[in-house]
């Protein structure tokens, strides 16, 4: 009996030690700043103690522990405020914290490109997106579609049979918002695919005036029309 208490006295006492023994206690770093979109970060627990314990997160924080460190995950933020948070950890009569801050709002949206060019058949062209955001929404001609494709962002174009065209495809979330500018290849929309576009001095007339008073125009030599500068008379324009 006495063996008994004896063993349990030392193993208390071997607890005790063991759970009080750090001097010290420190998180690297004690701060830490998401976006909106949240993300994951590794916390390097230095002491010099034995045992050290969570006893305390935010709910929209993932904890995972290993001997010397252990690995946040934070949630995206979706509820458009600001939130604060801290993880407590505590060794013996130690604590520390390590404060988690995070946007309820993007702040950063921008595009690889700026300008894409399709020719007449269309066709898909990737980019990639730089966010601190996690649901961007766009605005975009009906020729166009875009969509998320992994961490790339595909925009598809259909088969022009017309006019030449532009449009703009509109990205944004919360407050910001970024653009890219796409032109399609087809019908040259200056001379309307004709190769030749009318003379601005005389109309088109090939000069002025009747009989003995007419003029033949000196800028068109009389022709009424200009090769189309626009599609170098081809009447396509890429």
């Amino acid at each position: 009996m006495i063996s008994i208490v004896v063993v349990i006295v030392a193993f208390v006492a071997l607890y005790n030690y063991l759970m009080n023994a750090a001097t010290y206690l420190r998180l690297e770093p004690d701060t830490i700043a998401s976006g909106k979109v949240g993300g994951e970060c590794k916390i390097d627990v230095d002491y010099d103690g034995y045992v050290w314990v969570i006893n305390h997160k935010p709910d929209w924080v993932e904890v995972e522990e290993s001997e010397n460190h252990f690995d946040i995950i934070v949630s995206p933020n979706t509820d458009g405020q600001y939130r604060e948070g801290c993880i407590t950890v505590q060794s013996g009569k130690l604590v520390v914290q390590t404060i988690i801050k995070q946007l309820g709002v993007a702040t950063k949206l921008s595009l690889s490109k700026t300008n894409l060019n399709f020719d007449k058949y269309g066709g898909t062209e990737f980019l990639s997106i730089e966010t601190d955001g996690c649901k961007w929404s766009t605005s975009s001609p009906e020729w166009l579609s875009v969509s998320s494709d992994n961490d790339a962002v595909r925009i598809k174009c259909a088969k022009n049979n017309g006019q030449y065209r532009t449009g703009r495809i509109i990205f944004s979330e919360d407050n910001i918002s970024t653009s890219i500018f796409v032109t399609q290849g087809g019908e040259c929309n200056n001379c309307g695919g004709d190769g030749e576009v009318q003379c601005t001095s005389c109309f088109g007339m090939g000069g002025s005036g009747f009989g003995m008073f007419y003029t033949q125009c000196f800028f068109c030599g009389g022709a009424g029309k200009f090769k189309c500068n626009v599609c170098n008379g081809s009447g396509e324009r890429e």
